[in-house]
């Protein structure tokens, strides 16, 4: 049971991750399965999301 909370109170850290790909994968790796963004989001954000954070 331990280890189960570990995992469910888990907070990844993606602070070396260029938005909007930190909060996208934060989401995904989110403890609780409501929370987690379908596959279908993750594409449709990694797709549209990235034209409205210019990149460096």
């Amino acid at each position: 049971m331990v280890v189960i909370g570990r995992l469910l109170d888990f907070n990844p850290d993606v602070a070396g991750l260029p938005e909007p790909l930190g909060s996208l994968v934060a989401a995904a790796l989110s403890g609780n399965a409501a929370d987690r963004p379908a596959a279908k989001e993750v594409l449709w954000r990694m797709i549209y999301e990235r034209d409205s954070h210019p990149q460096h």
